[in-house]
């Protein structure tokens, strides 16, 4: 799902990306730092990972709002989730402002 949404604005990101491509893509900030259309990304053992979209962030509230890809059945997402959830589960937040037209 985050590689066909950011490949709707950006001429560097295609649509095939692999979760693999968005773990080492842009830089690493803070959650509070991250912005709309910024990804937060987790790496499983092997090949395997997890890549989420900020709609939006509310740092006031420790939290953000993130559409994700929710499996054949859901479609996508749209969940809010805790700073602490991230950091828990060692998600990274990646700025990819540099890719968008």
């Amino acid at each position: 799902f985050a590689s066909w949404a950011i490949s709707q604005g950006s001429d560097k990101v295609t649509k095939t990306f692999s979760t693999q491509e968005f773990v080492n893509l842009g830089n690493k900030i803070s959650y509070e730092q991250a912005q709309v259309g910024d990804v937060f990304t987790l790496k499983y053992s092997g090949n395997g990972g997890h890549v989420m979209l900020v709609v939006e962030n509310h740092p006031e509230n420790g939290s953000c709002l993130v559409a994700e890809a929710g499996g054949n059945k859901r479609g996508v997402v749209l969940t809010e989730i805790k700073y602490s959830v991230l950091q828990d589960n060692k998600y990274t937040a990646r700025d990819l402002t540099e890719f968008y037209i």
